[in-house]
Protein backbone atom coordinates (compact mmCIF):
# COMPACT_ATOMS: atom_id res chain seq x y z
CA UNK A 1 0.00 0.00 0.00
CA UNK A 2 1.32 3.17 -0.78
CA UNK A 3 1.91 5.95 2.22
CA UNK A 4 -0.02 9.09 2.73
CA UNK A 5 3.43 11.28 2.49
CA UNK A 6 3.02 10.00 -1.43
CA UNK A 7 -0.45 9.48 -2.50
CA UNK A 8 -1.49 12.90 -1.35
CA UNK A 9 1.26 14.33 -3.62
CA UNK A 10 0.32 12.34 -6.59
CA UNK A 11 -3.23 13.01 -6.51
CA UNK A 12 -2.80 16.77 -6.36
CA UNK A 13 -0.42 16.22 -9.29
CA UNK A 14 -2.82 14.39 -11.19
CA UNK A 15 -5.34 17.16 -10.18
CA UNK A 16 -3.19 19.86 -11.79
CA UNK A 17 -2.51 17.62 -15.36
CA UNK A 18 -6.47 17.87 -15.19
CA UNK A 19 -7.31 20.72 -14.60
CA UNK A 20 -4.71 22.23 -17.42
CA UNK A 21 -7.20 23.99 -19.97
CA UNK A 22 -6.11 23.46 -23.84
CA UNK A 23 -4.58 26.22 -25.59
CA UNK A 24 -7.42 27.96 -27.94
CA UNK A 25 -6.13 28.27 -31.04
CA UNK A 26 -5.36 26.68 -34.42
CA UNK A 27 -2.56 25.60 -37.49
CA UNK A 28 -3.39 25.17 -41.09
CA UNK A 29 -2.21 25.32 -44.63
CA UNK A 30 -3.95 27.85 -47.10
CA UNK A 31 -3.63 28.56 -50.76
CA UNK A 32 -4.33 32.42 -51.56
CA UNK A 33 -5.38 33.07 -54.82
CA UNK A 34 -3.96 36.36 -56.33
CA UNK A 35 -4.95 39.09 -54.99
CA UNK A 36 -7.06 37.92 -52.06
CA UNK A 37 -7.17 37.63 -48.50
CA UNK A 38 -8.61 34.55 -46.32
CA UNK A 39 -9.78 34.84 -42.63
CA UNK A 40 -8.23 31.68 -40.93
CA UNK A 41 -8.75 32.35 -37.27
CA UNK A 42 -11.99 34.01 -35.35
CA UNK A 43 -11.20 34.03 -31.68
CA UNK A 44 -12.71 35.48 -28.16
CA UNK A 45 -10.16 37.00 -26.66
CA UNK A 46 -9.98 38.67 -23.06
CA UNK A 47 -7.83 41.95 -22.34
CA UNK A 48 -4.51 40.48 -21.85
CA UNK A 49 -4.68 37.42 -23.86
CA UNK A 50 -1.57 36.81 -25.46
CA UNK A 51 -1.68 35.23 -28.82
CA UNK A 52 1.91 33.25 -30.43
CA UNK A 53 1.89 33.32 -34.34
CA UNK A 54 4.15 31.88 -36.76
CA UNK A 55 3.69 31.62 -40.53
CA UNK A 56 5.90 30.87 -43.43
CA UNK A 57 4.88 30.63 -47.32
CA UNK A 58 6.49 30.55 -50.53
CA UNK A 59 5.82 34.04 -51.85
CA UNK A 60 5.56 37.21 -49.63
CA UNK A 61 1.66 37.87 -48.20
CA UNK A 62 0.57 39.46 -45.07
CA UNK A 63 -0.47 38.47 -41.94
CA UNK A 64 -3.39 40.70 -39.99
CA UNK A 65 -4.73 40.81 -36.88
CA UNK A 66 -8.35 43.19 -36.34
CA UNK A 67 -10.87 43.31 -34.39
CA UNK A 68 -14.51 41.79 -36.13
CA UNK A 69 -15.76 44.57 -37.11
CA UNK A 70 -12.34 45.47 -39.32
CA UNK A 71 -12.25 48.82 -37.55
CA UNK A 72 -8.67 48.06 -36.16
CA UNK A 73 -6.01 46.23 -37.60
CA UNK A 74 -3.37 45.39 -34.47
CA UNK A 75 -1.18 43.50 -36.39
CA UNK A 76 0.27 43.88 -40.14
CA UNK A 77 3.26 41.96 -40.85
CA UNK A 78 4.67 41.53 -44.56
CA UNK A 79 6.78 38.38 -45.60
CA UNK A 80 7.80 35.12 -46.49
CA UNK A 81 7.74 33.92 -42.80
CA UNK A 82 7.22 35.26 -39.71
CA UNK A 83 6.55 35.22 -36.08
CA UNK A 84 5.79 37.00 -32.87
CA UNK A 85 3.44 37.48 -30.50
CA UNK A 86 0.48 40.12 -29.60
CA UNK A 87 -1.40 40.97 -26.46
CA UNK A 88 -4.85 41.98 -27.11
CA UNK A 89 -5.90 45.31 -25.69
CA UNK A 90 -9.14 44.72 -24.38
CA UNK A 91 -12.02 42.01 -24.51
CA UNK A 92 -13.92 41.05 -28.18
CA UNK A 93 -13.53 39.20 -31.08
CA UNK A 94 -10.74 39.33 -33.48
CA UNK A 95 -10.02 37.65 -36.67
CA UNK A 96 -6.42 36.54 -37.86
CA UNK A 97 -6.17 36.65 -41.86
CA UNK A 98 -4.30 36.31 -44.52
CA UNK A 99 -3.65 38.98 -47.98
CA UNK A 100 -1.89 38.08 -50.78
CA UNK A 101 -0.84 40.94 -52.50
CA UNK A 102 1.00 39.41 -55.65
CA UNK A 103 -0.53 38.43 -58.87
CA UNK A 104 0.91 34.79 -58.12
CA UNK A 105 -0.89 31.94 -55.83
CA UNK A 106 0.53 31.81 -52.34
CA UNK A 107 0.29 28.56 -50.19
CA UNK A 108 0.85 29.82 -46.71
CA UNK A 109 1.38 27.01 -43.11
CA UNK A 110 0.35 28.82 -40.34
CA UNK A 111 0.07 28.22 -36.05
CA UNK A 112 -2.31 30.32 -34.25
CA UNK A 113 -2.22 30.25 -30.42
CA UNK A 114 -3.52 31.69 -27.26
CA UNK A 115 -0.78 31.37 -24.57
CA UNK A 116 -1.69 29.47 -21.58
CA UNK A 117 -0.19 31.92 -18.98
CA UNK A 118 -3.83 31.03 -16.54
CA UNK A 119 -2.90 27.18 -17.05
CA UNK A 120 0.96 27.62 -15.81
CA UNK A 121 -0.41 29.33 -12.56
CA UNK A 122 -2.96 26.63 -11.47
CA UNK A 123 -0.08 24.09 -12.16
CA UNK A 124 2.38 25.99 -9.85
CA UNK A 125 -0.42 26.60 -7.16
CA UNK A 126 -1.05 23.04 -7.20
CA UNK A 127 2.40 21.70 -7.37
CA UNK A 128 3.15 24.08 -4.34
CA UNK A 129 0.05 22.72 -2.31
CA UNK A 130 1.78 19.37 -3.14
CA UNK A 131 5.11 20.18 -1.74
CA UNK A 132 3.71 21.35 1.05
CA UNK A 133 1.37 18.24 2.02
CA UNK A 134 4.35 16.05 1.76
CA UNK A 135 6.06 18.31 4.45
CA UNK A 136 3.47 18.32 6.50
CA UNK A 137 2.51 14.65 6.44
CA UNK A 138 6.26 13.36 7.08
CA UNK A 139 6.09 16.01 10.05
CA UNK A 140 2.84 14.22 10.68
CA UNK A 141 4.06 10.43 10.69
CA UNK A 142 7.10 11.10 12.93
CA UNK A 143 5.08 12.50 15.55
CA UNK A 144 3.06 9.58 15.74
CA UNK A 145 5.86 7.19 15.68
CA UNK A 146 6.85 6.26 19.05
CA UNK A 147 10.36 6.45 20.32
CA UNK A 148 12.21 3.62 21.08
Amino acid sequence: MMKPAIRVPLVLFALALLLVPLAAGDQGQITLPRGEHVTVLTLDLHRSDIIDYSWSANSSVTFRVENVTGANTFVDRAGQSGSGSWQAMADGTYTFEFRNTLDLAATVQWNIAIRPVLAATYVYLLLAGAVAAVVFTTFYIRRKKPVN
